[in-house]
C-alpha cells in the first residue's frame, strides 16, 4: 500500500569521477527516491569494464516488487562483458549485445515462472 508521504530517508544519491589508466576522466551521478513505495524497487549500476572502450550504467525500473532490477544487477552486466571480451572485432559487438540481452530476459523469465514472481523490469 503507498503511504501519502514519500519515505525521503530511504533516498540514495552520490556519483564518482573516474580516471581510467591515467587518462583525464568523466564524472556520474545519481539519485534513488523510493517515494511512497514501502520499499525500493529500483535499482542501478555502473561498472568500467575489462574490455576496451566499455562502460556499462544500468538503471532497472522495477514493477511490483524489486526481484528483476536485483536479478539484472547481478546478471547484467558480468554477461555483457564476458560477450564483449569474445568479440574479435567492432561487427561482432552489435551482435553480442543483442544475443545477451535476449539470452538474459529469457532466464530471467524462466526463473520468474518457476518462482511465481510477479516483479519485472525496464
Amino acid at each position: 500500500m503507498l503511504s501519502a508521504v514519500p519515505k525521503r530517508s530511504a533516498d540514495a544519491y552520490g556519483g564518482h569521477d573516474w580516471t581510467l589508466n591515467g587518462e583525464s576522466g568523466w564524472a556520474h551521478g545519481f539519485y534513488c527516491s523510493q517515494g511512497r513505495r514501502p520499499y525500493m524497487e529500483d535499482m542501478f549500476q555502473y561498472k568500467l569494464m575489462n574490455v576496451s572502450d566499455f562502460s556499462f550504467f544500468g538503471i532497472y525500473d522495477g514493477h511490483a516488487g524489486c526481484r528483476a532490477a536485483q536479478w539484472l544487477c547481478d546478471n547484467l552486466a558480468p554477461r555483457l562483458e564476458s560477450a564483449l571480451a569474445a568479440t574479435a572485432n567492432s561487427e561482432g559487438v552489435e551482435a553480442a549485445l543483442r544475443r545477451t540481452f535476449l539470452e538474459v530476459d529469457t532466464e530471467f523469465l524462466r526463473e520468474a515462472v518457476v518462482g511465481r514472481w510477479p516483479d519485472g523490469s525496464c
